[in-house]
């Protein structure tokens, strides 16, 4: 009996920000001796995104694309002589460490539904004439997304408005005016947004209800240019309008456990307030729309820096050992990890002859806010 299991040495969870180092071990256990012709460790990082599409006569076709993130090769163990030659490892446990820098460019670790952004590290048994085993596990990278940098934008209160006069046979009404408004448009998870609706109804249409979602819009681009968008409603709150003439609605939702905003060649994960005005009468519910950002460091009352390892190699390297980034600011409390929302287990040890199943779920950062911090 062999078993094979991959371990992160002082991170159970497997988090790692883009420019630390990963560091670990591969266990390998043996009941008895194993002849082989190689121990090979593999640490990939790779997004990838595929689907199907049909055509008004029922022809199906197929859309795919991927991005080689990183990719790190190891021979932990091989024969001294040639090719065909083989070693035998005594029963037992054998323990194999390693390190890899990651680079600091890498994008934040994504499960959707036509696609990923996925690191694993993989052990592999290469056997003489027969099938190789492979145990595989994941880790989840995160790309640090300070909202106190970059566009000032995100750190301003944010509106939208919407006008309508409808029309009612034979002359139009008077005018549907609802104004949203947001203080930021940069978020983190566990952070609550607070949404203010101004309604204010001149037209002879009833308004029956607010929704207020918050969305996550995911675009997978294909390897010819086609793109695929798929829109996801995260969390929402309803208010029922009992005064549809001029009213103020006051609307709050915790940002639950969800990937910071996300941009790679193929796949790019963006989010957006979005609220619904639902009318009577049979007519097309108004909606009005408000870009948001979601980020790994909360807006604070300064400006911050992340440190950060400068990238060395496109594809990582073994050996080079960066000191860990500092992606949490000293006046808010460290995140801790959640799984993410809405997203589906997987098993990231695939392989026809795996050694084991190792489920994954990423994992995000969620901020706990006290009563007088920004929420």
């Amino acid at each position: 009996m062999t078993h094979c299991e991959i371990k992160f040495h002082n991170n159970s969870l497997g988090i790692y920000y883009a420019g630390q180092t990963l560091v670990g071990s591969a266990e390998l256990r043996l009941e008895k001796s194993k002849k082989l012709k190689e121990f090979i460790l593999t640490i990939s990082g790779i997004a990838e995104i595929s689907w199907t599409e049909k055509d008004g006569d029922g022809k199906e076709s197929s859309y795919s694309g991927s991005e080689q993130l990183l990719k790190a090769v190891h021979v932990l163990i091989k024969p001294k002589g040639s090719e065909s030659d083989t070693i035998e490892i005594p029963a037992g446990i054998h323990v194999y460490n390693f390190e890899c820098a990651l680079p600091s460019t890498l994008p934040t670790s994504f499960e959707g539904y036509h696609g990923h952004i996925r690191y694993t590290v993989s052990a592999t048994i290469v056997r003489p004439w027969k099938f190789n085993q492979t145990s595989k596990a994941a880790f989840t990278v995160l790309q640090a997304l300070d909202l106190n940098l970059g566009p000032e934008l995100v750190r301003q209160p944010s509106k939208a408005e919407f006008s309508k006069r409808f029309c009612c046979w034979p002359c139009s009404s008077g005018p549907l005016h609802v104004t949203v408004k947001t203080p930021i448009a940069g978020y983190v998870p566990g952070q609550i947004i607070h949404v203010m609706v101004l309604l204010d109804n001149k037209s002879s249409v009833t308004v029956n209800c607010l929704m207020t979602s918050l969305v996550r819009i995911v675009t997978y681009i294909s390897s010819c240019g086609r793109t695929n968008v798929d829109t996801k409603s995260i969390a929402s709150v309803e208010n029922v309008v009992t005064d549809d003439r001029t009213d103020r609605f006051s609307q709050h939702m915790v940002v639950p456990s969800i990937a910071p905003n996300i941009s790679c060649s193929v796949l790019n994960v963006s989010y957006e307030l979005l609220v619904t005005i639902k009318v009577g009468c049979c007519r097309i519910s108004p909606r009005l729309r408000i870009p948001l950002t979601i980020g790994t460091v909360p807006i604070v009352a300064a400006p911050t820096t992340v440190t950060t390892a400068e990238e060395t190699a496109n594809y990582g390297t073994f050996g080079a050992i960066f000191g860990p980034s500092a992606p949490i600011e000293d006046s808010v409390d460290p995140p801790t990890y959640a799984e993410a929302i809405s997203t589906t287990s997987v098993n990231v040890n695939d392989h026809a002859n795996a050694i084991g199943v190792q489920s994954y779920v990423p994992r995000y950062p969620v901020y706990k806010f006290g009563a007088g911090e920004l929420c």
